[in-house]
């Protein structure tokens, strides 16, 4: 399984493009401490 996610490209109205990238991340009982879980 790829970790990375691709999203196509978007052009802004000012003529910038903007990209963007995902990260997929299965999350299991070992990541939960006292019931939460806690990104950074």
């Amino acid at each position: 399984m790829e970790n990375l996610v691709e999203y196509t490209p978007v052009n802004d109205s000012d003529g910038l493009e903007t990209s963007r990238l995902g990260l997929r991340f299965v999350v299991g009982p070992r990541h939960f401490h006292s019931g939460e879980l806690r990104l950074k």
